[in-house]
């Protein structure tokens, strides 16, 4: 449960310019440890839609973009060398959780996700459905989630080969990130013919509802009904809304 004054605490921060100092400290000479708290920082203040803007202005979601690209080379050499990804006590996955963390939450503006979409960001996120992680999983497929808004987007997760990874995610025992796959999941579904639609809806049907796991997704998540060609058959909550994707991040999930 978030702080009752949370709102009023993210807004301050903003009118007392410290957005702008924040996105600062992403730049040198700032080392990990200090980048890694206020990646988290940056996180929690994006929970107010009122610093969304703020963010872009300063040219947050540019940096944010050119860190999690930076700590991926990174763990890539390092995987490379069969060394461990450690920087100064920090090991490069936890940026990269942090920085798409932060990206999922101001994903959710629409300018933001322009951006991101013109920085060609869309296939490094699905990229990052493939790391052993659960939180990097949960946190790429939240912003992919928002990204598949835009059907140009969506066309691109098709094309970066999106749609394996997400199914294979759907039977994943962490809540949000199988109810995320199964959101971006339907999105790139809606020009699809009514079979595929079908197969999909028993995919959902047999992942999110299965009796062993003995758990429902969000109570903030939409429902399927009166979506047609099979997919109403699902029944149950599994499409997260705007609201419930918020409900998820401000309670861990997001």
């Amino acid at each position: 449960n978030r702080h009752l004054e949370a709102e009023v605490a993210q807004n301050a921060v903003r009118h007392h310019h410290g957005v702008r100092v924040l996105v600062r400290l992403l730049d040198p000479p700032s080392k990990w440890p200090l980048i890694k708290a206020v990646l988290g920082l940056l996180r929690n203040l994006a929970l107010c839609p009122g610093n969304h803007t703020a963010v872009r202005e300063c040219g947050g979601v540019h940096r944010l973009v050119e860190l999690l690209i930076a700590a991926r080379k990174d763990i890539d050499a390092c995987n490379a060398r069969g060394a461990s990804a450690f920087i100064d006590g920090v090991h490069m996955e936890e940026i990269v959780e942090g920085t798409t963390g932060a990206l999922h939450i101001l994903a959710r503006d629409v300018q933001n996700r322009t951006i991101l979409q013109n920085l060609q960001c869309v296939p490094l996120f699905v990229q990052l459905l493939y790391f052993d992680v659960e939180n990097i999983q949960r946190v790429a497929a939240g912003v992919l989630y928002e990204l598949a808004q835009s059907k140009e987007s969506s066309m691109v997760m098709e094309k970066a080969g999106a749609t394996a990874p997400l199914t294979e995610l759907l039977h994943s025992r962490n809540e949000a990130i199988a109810t995320y796959s199964a959101a971006v999941l339907f999105k790139l579904s809606e020009d699809k013919p009514s079979d595929y639609k079908k197969r999909l809806s028993v995919e959902l049907s047999n992942s999110l509802f299965r009796s062993e796991a003995h758990w429902s997704a969000p109570s903030d998540v939409a429902n399927f009904a009166d979506l047609g060609d099979g997919m109403s058959s699902i029944g149950g909550s599994v499409i997260s809304s705007r609201a419930g994707a918020a409900s998820m991040a401000s309670s861990g999930y997001g």
